[in-house]
């Protein structure tokens, strides 16, 4: 797999511009966004209550609930990249485009630049702790990087057998980092850097991984097709999805942990070609019937799966999956 042809911030997301029914779920309009320009990618943030996208300018452009208007964030650093990730304490870390390796974390109330990082290589996922004290970046070169954003400095470095890191991910209580690594294996660290166990993502590349709200489950996915559900506390495999047929880049799990969605990619063109729904109580996969490219981001608000539809003339919808 070729990491430039990587879905960016889809992490398992669906589209519609209406609410809807697709094969029983119900898709329900929340909000109408109105944007200067493209939006390139998009994150929930605060439970869904804002939103935060990156425009194909190269700014920032930040949504509250009440306001279909954004507020404009120009970075002074550089051009805003599509990898983006928002935490608890009004944090938001984006990774600067034509920049490798340099992050800028903002306070999303003020704009203010918090801090500088440089990761030292092209970053392909950012993912900030809960309480907005520290970030976690996987990179194209180097495994799972932990920074504290309170001074800015590196707090410790993962280890692989054989290459970097595919993506990472903070658990919801900000005491564990999951890190879904090139050599095919997952590790678990606490926030300190110590290694809690390894386990085996399968026989192929994981490339995409989320949590669940209450922490006790994750979900990783990635070149055979499959979704695989694991015990957080032990790292053992409690469900497995029927594959896909092709690999899948993005999950994002609900609120209740009890669907996965998974944005699955063309093997040869790398590009979405579906969106399914994995309903992990009855097992069943079902196939969204919606153009997956009109997504450009996904997320959770408080009690569904959120999703940030691009609609014609720069518009954007955020549609809840019930």
């Amino acid at each position: 797999m070729n990491r430039g042809g990587r879905a960016v911030l889809l992490a398992g997301a669906v589209a519609c511009l209406c609410a809807s029914a697709a094969r029983g779920q119900t898709l329900k309009k929340e909000m109408e966004l109105s944007a200067p320009v493209r939006i390139v990618s998009a994150v929930t943030c605060e439970a869904g209550s804002e939103i935060v996208g990156s425009g194909a300018d190269g700014a920032l452009y930040m949504w509250k609930a009440a306001s279909p208007e954004p507020r404009k964030i120009e970075l002074a650093e550089g051009n805003a990249s599509g990898v983006l990730a928002c935490g608890g304490g009004k944090t938001l870390a984006v990774a600067l485009k034509k920049e490798n390796g340099k992050v800028v974390v903002l306070d999303t109330e003020s704009g203010a630049v918090r801090q500088r990082i440089d990761a030292q290589s092209g970053v392909s996922t950012l993912a900030v702790s809960p309480e907005g004290g520290f970030l976690a970046i996987a990179t194209s070169l180097y495994p799972t990087q932990v920074w504290d954003l309170r001074t800015g400095q590196k707090r410790w470095t993962g280890v692989t057998n054989l290459g970097a890191t595919w993506t990472t991910s903070i658990s919801p209580n900000g005491q564990m980092v999951l890190s879904a690594d090139e050599d095919t294996n997952l590790r678990m660290y606490d926030s300190k850097g110590k290694q809690l166990y390894t386990t085996e993502a399968g026989l192929l590349e994981p490339f995409a991984s989320a949590f669940s709200d209450d922490g006790k489950t994750f979900a990783v996915a990635g070149a055979d097709g499959a979704i695989r559900l694991f015990d957080t506390s032990t790292g053992k495999i409690v469900k497995t999805s029927s594959k896909a047929g092709n690999p899948i880049f993005g999950v994002c799990v609900s609120p209740d942990g009890k669907k996965v969605a998974a944005l699955v990619v063309d093997d040869f063109k790398l590009e979405p070609v579906a969106l399914t729904l994995w309903d992990t109580q009855s097992g069943e996969t079902k196939k969204l019937e919606v153009d997956p490219k009109s997504v450009v981001g996904a997320g959770t608000n408080r009690s569904h799966l959120a999703l940030i539809l691009q609609e014609g003339g720069n518009k954007l919808s955020v549609v809840s999956v019930e």
